[in-house]
């Protein structure tokens, strides 16, 4: 099920294949060695997953989330079935708002100098949002 190459992999399409595979648990943070509450985790990465819903009014409501994760009982939470397919069509989402603007609102170029070797560097440019972090380097 795996949507794209490893490096181009959005890490919820990875949460999704785990969840799929029954390895939910694979996504918990290392570091942890092991040592969670496996029920709260579950919990915590299926409302992850109910909340990355494509349509937005499929999402639960913040609410609900809190509800979900203050009371950890998985009886509660609905069915969550698979990964979402398709292409969906939704009003009003962020990609047209960032869309309805010239480009110059809200992109800006960058650059970034890459060590190629030893002695040799090489200069990348491209195009950032300012809202990223990259947006103020210099």
């Amino acid at each position: 099920m795996m949507k794209a190459v490893p490096e181009e992999m959005v890490l919820v399409d990875l949460v999704w294949e785990r969840w799929a595979q029954g390895n939910w648990s694979d996504v918990v943070d290392y570091r942890l060695e092991g040592e969670f509450d496996r029920e709260e985790a579950q919990i915590a990465v299926r409302v992850g997953l109910m909340c990355s819903h494509p349509v937005a009014s499929s999402r639960p409501t913040m609410r609900e989330v809190v509800r979900y994760l203050e009371e950890g009982d998985m009886s509660d939470l609905p069915e969550l079935g698979g990964p979402p397919v398709g292409e969906y069509e939704e009003q009003g989402g962020f990609d047209d708002f960032m869309h309805s603007y010239p480009s110059s609102s809200f992109e800006k170029a960058a650059s970034i100098q890459l060590a190629v070797g030893p002695d040799e560097a090489r200069t990348e440019a491209f195009l950032c949002s300012p809202l990223s972090p990259l947006s103020n380097a210099r």
